[in-house]
């Protein structure tokens, strides 16, 4: 399950399905800036709920509501989604960087540091 943090604390994010992909989508393409802020708050709704939205705000009523922290808890939770994509990612890069033909070219890299570094 994807989490975000956020002020310190921890938070379930709901799947992430095509409806939160089109409420990204429709968020990172909006063409104002009253409509990203709008928008930002459907995501945010969508993502973590009204009641934990709420209690992250204050309110639901986006002329209410401190944009800066709207924005903030918007980037929390794009952050959240891909930071499992981002975990694999990494995970990956290590078991490829660990192959017996790479750690071969490492080890020849290390022995041509040695020889220059005798050489000097």
């Amino acid at each position: 399950m994807d989490r975000m943090i956020y002020d310190g604390q921890e938070y379930e994010l709901a799947k992430m399905n095509m409806k939160m992909a089109r409420l990204i989508d429709k968020t990172e393409k909006s063409a104002t800036v009253v409509e990203a802020y709008t928008n930002e708050l459907e995501t945010v709704k969508a993502a973590l709920g009204d009641d934990t939205v709420k209690e992250l705000l204050g309110t639901l009523v986006l002329e209410d509501i401190e944009l800066t922290d709207l924005v903030l808890i918007y980037n929390a939770v794009t952050a959240g989604y891909e930071a499992r994509i981002e975990a694999a990612r990494r995970a990956k890069e290590t078991v490829d960087v660990d192959r017996p033909a790479l750690k071969a070219v490492r080890d020849m890299a290390d022995d041509v540091r040695v020889i220059q570094s005798i050489d000097r």
